[in-house]
């Protein structure tokens, strides 16, 4: 995926403004004390890339951004080329800008310039394969209107709503793993989840059809899903020098994009075999199904995007035809796709490996990507 290289247009008249907003404006944070900035250079100019782009949308201080820029590349999950930091304007970034990026936080602390507009275009792109994370104060309207407005923010979009506007004091409040749903990707390798605040949070109910995954240990959503799996919400304002946090905050925030990012399918290794067992000096092949349900068809996996760690699909025959068939694997009455995949090619995998992942692409470009467990018998080739 490309660098959307008009970043550093819209940063350019970002920069010229950012003094005459902070003036006239009142930050969501004003009259708490700041900690001292963790911006580090070595990192945000790091051009180290592990291949996932994600964009921060924000109305704050740059500096801030840039902070939450820098917790987000030290979970690992970023490279430091990797994260894009865009200051709302008065104008939406284009969409075409938007799609070179697997998704967006968007959070604000300041209220946000033409913020219709930008909840609108944030909706086309979401409308367009893309994944929105929201966080806090995108859905605070307390004494100023700092909360995200438009299309990003209506019926079947957002996962939280809002509509009283009520505070709420979140000094300081946790995740409450006791009743989260600890096995959706977004708490995955998350066992710490602390945050401080002020008086302005907000008090936020689920939308229509979105999934809780986590409240706080006093009841208050915190964590949510919409119904496309395609925009979350985070009721925390995110940057690790406003409000102490722990780790897991960060990690939530770095996992939601590949949430959201990425439309998570079920699959099986070796359909039938339990434990799924490899020996990756094996000259044959490792059958993968893709499983189909009510609310996903197979027949719309394009087979030529489809691996299994960094391996593509068998091909066989004079043609060069790829070893795909559907059938259904597990008797649940909804055609599943099963593709073979040269062994030796299993280029991730290692005599550590106890996982492996399928990803590739619908038809219409969604990106998807499945997990399944792996045993694997023997490694060292001779």
């Amino acid at each position: 995926m490309k660098k959307f290289t008009p970043v550093a247009a819209f940063i350019g008249s970002m920069l010229l403004s950012s003094s005459l907003i902070a003036n006239e404006l009142q930050p969501a944070t004003e009259g708490t004390p700041e900690l001292a900035p963790v911006y580090s250079e070595d990192i945000t100019s790091s051009q180290i890339s592990l291949g996932k782009k994600a964009l921060i949308l924000h109305s704050d201080h740059v500096a801030n951004a840039n902070n939450l820029k820098n917790a987000l590349v030290a979970t690992g999950q970023f490279g430091g080329a990797d994260i894009d930091v865009l200051r709302m304007t008065g104008i939406a970034p284009d969409l075409a800008s938007l799609q070179a990026y697997d998704c967006v936080y968007n959070y604000t602390n300041f209220p946000p310039p033409s913020a219709v507009a930008h909840g609108n275009r944030l909706k086309e792109y979401v409308d367009a394969g893309g994944g929105v994370v929201l966080l806090t104060y995108a859905y605070s309207n307390t004494i100023n209107a700092w909360e995200m407005q438009g299309g990003i923010m209506s019926a079947g979009y957002s996962p939280f709503v809002n509509p009283a506007n009520v505070r709420l004091f979140s000094f300081p409040r946790s995740l409450d793993f006791t009743t989260a749903d600890i096995s959706h990707p977004m708490l995955d390798s998350v066992t710490d989840f602390t945050y401080g605040g002020n008086a302005n949070y907000a008090a936020v109910s689920l939308d229509a059809g979105a999934t809780l995954v986590a409240s706080d240990t006093a009841g208050v959503p915190l964590l949510a899903m919409n119904s496309a799996g395609n925009v979350a919400g985070i009721n925390v304002f995110p940057t690790p020098n406003v409000f102490p946090k722990t780790d897991g905050v960060f990690t939530t925030i770095a996992n939601t994009c590949a949430a959201v990012g990425n439309l998570v399918v079920d699959i099986d290794i070796k359909p039938g075999s339990d434990p799924n067992s490899i020996n990756l000096c094996s000259n044959g092949s490792v059958p993968v199904a893709i499983l189909g349900s009510d609310s996903f068809d197979v027949y719309e996996i394009d087979t030529n995007t489809l691996s299994l760690a960094d391996a593509g699909v068998k091909m066989v025959g004079k043609k060069d035809k790829q070893l795909c068939s559907t059938e259904d694997v597990n008797g649940d009455g909804y055609n599943d796709l099963v593709c073979h995949y040269v062994t030796i090619d299993l280029a991730s995998l290692d005599g550590t490996s106890t996982s492996a992942e399928v990803n590739g692409k619908l038809l219409d470009m969604t990106p998807f990507s499945g997990t399944d467990t792996v045993n694997i018998v023997k490694h060292e080739c001779q």
